[in-house]
């Protein structure tokens, strides 16, 4: 597609999603002692299993383990700019989400939401496409962001 650009997907300048004041604290907190004693005790069960182990070589690749799923969540958009009219590529991006597992839920005209199908419903997960004249404008996780460049055709990003 010569009359389609694609931008490199960056990511929001939301640093922290999970600590948005319109995220219910409840749920925060609830994710925060999950993860704090999840982590703790596969740092424990590590060391029983290997005492002689250095404590280094057991924490941190926990800490990065458990870290790993928060960073590929992170928020990311990236614009697909085209010569004739934005709308036309939305086909190739429907098909190209439901491939991800993605389907599309009701939004008002000229905005698209698209939410995993199945499985956890997390509003961070949730796809959100802006329609303009000659630009879409696609949000989301910056992995799922990733993954759908390549089934649109995009170049890799170096």
């Amino acid at each position: 597609m010569k009359s389609v650009s694609f931008s490199e997907v960056v990511y929001a300048h939301e640093v922290a999603p999970w600590l948005s004041p319109h995220r219910p604290r409840r749920r925060l907190a609830t994710f925060a002692l999950v993860m704090v004693l999840g982590l703790a005790g596969l740092v424990v069960l590590f060391r029983k299993l290997d005492p002689t182990a250095p404590l280094a070589y057991i924490v941190i690749p926990v800490l990065a383990g458990g870290l790993l799923p928060l960073f590929a969540l992170m928020p990311a958009r990236f614009e697909v700019t085209t010569r004739f009219e934005a709308r036309h590529l939305l086909r190739a991006l429907e098909e190209g989400l439901a491939t991800l597992g993605y389907e599309r839920i009701p939004m008002p005209p000229g905005f698209l939401r698209y939410r995993p199908r199945g499985g956890l419903r997390w509003p961070s997960r949730d796809i959100e496409v802006t329609l303009r004249e000659h630009v879409l404008a696609v949000t989301g996780p910056a992995i799922t962001l990733h993954a759908l460049r390549k089934c649109l055709g995009a170049a890799p990003q170096g």
